[in-house]
């Protein structure tokens, strides 16, 4: 058995922003490429006025029906990581954590997924520190 693929997608932002074509929506995507099916990772602030950050997953996607994907980067394939683990890790990163769109926001949070997985020994640090070689550019510094 070869492993599942984690992938991180981008997709525009909500056409509310001001300028959609310059910002980005991140979610992480993590599928088993045998069956060509998997399970997209996200967050969003909670409420207008409820500043959380609330963590959400849709289930049984096929990389192809992922709508509006504007990039994709390959963290890393051929993982033993299963979606109990990435749902654990999701909420325990998302629980009682402030949502801010532009310091504490999608990027940040995926990024702050992959590195609880590097410390959970799901995922290596070289990973993680490949992403900007693969063309994963934040619009926040975090390296």
């Amino acid at each position: 058995m070869p492993g599942m693929t984690l992938t991180l997608i981008t997709r525009p932002q909500s056409a509310f922003l001001p300028d959609n074509t310059a910002t980005a929506h991140w979610s992480l995507y993590l599928w088993d490429p045998d069956l060509n099916i998997g399970t997209v990772y996200q967050v969003a602030k909670e409420s207008y006025f409820r500043g959380n950050t609330v963590t959400n997953h849709r289930e049984m996607v096929r990389p192809q029906d992922i709508a509006a994907v504007s990039a994709s980067v390959v963290v890393a394939s051929g993982l033993h990581i299963t979606h109990d683990v990435m749902r654990d890790v999701c909420r325990r990163v998302a629980y009682n954590r402030p949502f801010d769109l532009v310091r504490n926001n999608c990027q940040r949070y995926c990024m702050q997924v992959l590195q609880e997985l590097v410390t959970g020994g799901h995922l290596d640090q070289h990973m993680i520190s490949a992403l900007w070689t693969k063309g994963f550019t934040p619009l926040i510094g975090n390296r």
